[in-house]
């Protein structure tokens, strides 16, 4: 699956035509960009890999630097030294619009994510920063209907498992209705089973306050 993904990438930018990939959380994403960004570096290309998020950049940072160690790689984003020499950027989404028709490559992690998702102006910075003769490539866990329409169905690829094989843990949803000051029976014994099979729970409250309240309202079950 991983090298199904990472050849797809790599004719994408080979016949610079944009891609989506559309893979399951987990499935290696950042694994299959290697041999596209290898092959454009190796063509003189400038390649951009931005993401909205900063926690994300952080992460890729540490990952294509460890893979590409014979490369001079800038790290953009707020916060962070501001020289660089432009021919193989990690960087937020925003940091692009110090670029103007500059890489022939721009791979996108976390199209999905905030603020890109709703902000037009930086989704048009990725434009702006790049030269005519570009490939986009946009990779994320979760596309909207919005962002599939976008795309011939030869320019989408579907990883839908992991690269181990296994199948995505599903949640199982359950509603309570919370008192604070006032354990509900049911919860705390779904609580109990939850952390007797070491199994991982996320209680979701709709207030900061609520949350407080039920701190103390379930102490034995804080971990």
């Amino acid at each position: 699956q991983q090298h199904y993904g990472a050849t797809a990438l790599l004719e994408a930018v080979k016949s610079r035509q944009d891609q989506l990939l559309h893979a399951v959380t987990g499935a290696g994403k950042t694994e299959m960009m290697f041999p596209a960004l290898q092959y454009a570096r190796q063509q003189g290309l400038n390649v951009a890999v931005v993401s909205p998020r900063t926690d994300v950049v952080i992460e890729l940072t540490l990952r294509l630097r460890a893979a590409f160690q014979q490369e001079c790689i800038d790290v953009l984003y707020r916060g962070q030294p501001q020289r660089f020499n432009g021919h193989f950027v990690i960087a937020t989404v925003h940091q692009l619009l110090r670029f103007k028709q500059h890489f022939q490559l721009v791979i996108v992690d976390e199209v999905d994510a905030f603020p890109l998702a709703m902000d037009r102006v930086l989704q048009h910075s990725i434009t702006l920063a790049s030269t005519h003769d570009r490939c986009h490539i946009y990779m994320t866990a979760t596309p909207p209907k919005s962002r599939l329409r976008q795309f011939k169905a030869s320019n989408i690829i579907t990883l839908p498992a992991r690269f181990h094989r296994q199948p995505l843990p599903i949640p199982q949803f359950q509603y309570f209705k919370l008192t604070p000051q006032r354990p509900q029976t049911n919860l705390v014994r779904l609580l109990c089973r939850q952390q007797a099979a070491g199994r991982i729970t996320l209680v979701f409250v709709h207030s900061i306050k609520l949350l407080r309240c039920l701190l103390y309202t379930y102490p034995s079950t804080r971990d």
